[in-house]
């Protein structure tokens, strides 16, 4: 698997007269650890409002946690990214109100199929619709920069224009934008968010630990500690910043501190699992009917009623976290006491 390394950002700034909003152009200056040569390269990666600008920054510092995305100097925090970002926000430049989109088969193109869907979307904010297959948007024009948003937000299952094929980050002027800058305001975790690290399998290390995580209302078996902060960005970071801009990066750290301290899931407590169950695979019904064949359940049970004890002793708990997730069905969440679940035991 490549790594995205981001080498250096920007944000530029241009206010629509037409809805009076201030509206933001990211771009990104990367490299593929698999691509050679490692050469950097700008491209504009979001144009919209800046509560958009942040929804899809918080979205993607969620691969800085995996190391799927690194700084120039390698590993960087979901945290520390966002607040790259943000420092961006802070000291925008301003764009020059043009923007371009070429219809046709090109890799730099955008498909001529998706012609209507633009010209509704052109249409609807008050822009001429192009006569030929080349789209030149004077984004000084009332709705022109709403209207490029709309384009740039259309959702991949109706046909997607990346920000790159609009935007050059040639048309921007350094220093001399709006800047964005919500103060943060505080923000506290929700006591409701619990994290629970399973009991470590036999020959694993520290980085192996696998955990439990429950997120509105709903726990599951996160895996490794990258993918428990993922879900937490993608589930809490970003509904907390639409509500409170300026908070995430806290948020996020906070879960971190929590997610390291997190106590050992007692081995009594009860798991039920299902064999069919919505978003099931083929990976789920194997690994499900060697958790089966492993307790002794009978060929063919719908369900299995066991404990996170019993499966660790066999080796089979690690095996839950391929199944899916609506087959897995947690009892009431406690923590380790050793004296207490010895007593138990005797």
């Amino acid at each position: 698997m490549g790594t995205t390394y981001s080498v250096s950002k920007l944000a530029a700034s241009i206010g629509d007269p037409g809805d009076g909003r201030v509206y933001y152009a990211l771009f990104e200056k990367t490299y593929e650890s698999n691509v050679f040569p490692r050469t950097p390269r700008w491209s504009a990666i979001h144009f919209g409002t800046p509560e958009s600008c942040m929804q899809l920054i918080i979205a993607v510092s969620g691969d800085c946690e995996g190391g799927a995305l690194k700084g120039s100097r390698g590993k960087v925090t979901a945290s520390a990214y966002i607040r790259q970002w943000r420092n961006q926000l802070k000291h925008a430049a301003s764009l020059r109100p043009r923007a371009r989109i070429e219809f046709g088969d090109g890799f730099y193109q955008v498909p001529g199929s998706m012609r209507p869907r633009v010209d509704a979307i052109l249409h609807e904010h008050g822009q001429e619709l192009p006569a030929d297959t080349t789209l030149e948007l004077d984004l000084a024009k009332p709705g022109a920069c709403a209207a490029l948003a709309a384009l740039i937000a259309l959702p991949k299952d109706s046909g997607r224009i990346p920000a790159w094929k609009a935007l050059d980050v040639a048309d921007t002027v350094a220093g001399t934008g709006t800047p964005y800058d919500p103060s943060a305001a505080p923000a506290t975790l929700d006591p409701a968010v619990q994290v629970y690290r399973l009991p470590r399998r036999h020959g694993t290390g520290e980085s192996d630990l696998d955990y439990v995580i429950k997120l509105d209302g709903t726990v599951r078996v996160a895996g490794w500690a990258y993918a428990a902060m993922q879900a937490f960005i993608q589930s809490h970071a970003l509904a907390a910043e639409s509500r409170i801009p300026g908070c995430a990066e806290e948020l996020i750290a906070d879960f971190r501190a929590r997610l390291t301290e997190a106590p050992e899931l007692s081995e009594r407590t009860g798991i039920s699992l299902t064999r069919e169950a919505p978003g099931a695979t083929n990976v789920h019904s194997q690994f499900f009917a060697q958790i089966a064949a492993a307790l002794g359940a009978a060929h063919g049970d719908p369900a299995i009623e066991t404990t996170v004890g019993s499966l660790a002793q066999r080796d089979m708990l690690w095996r839950v976290k391929y199944l899916a997730p609506a087959a897995v069905a947690f009892k009431r969440l406690y923590a380790t006491n050793r004296q207490r679940d010895a007593a138990a035991a005797r």
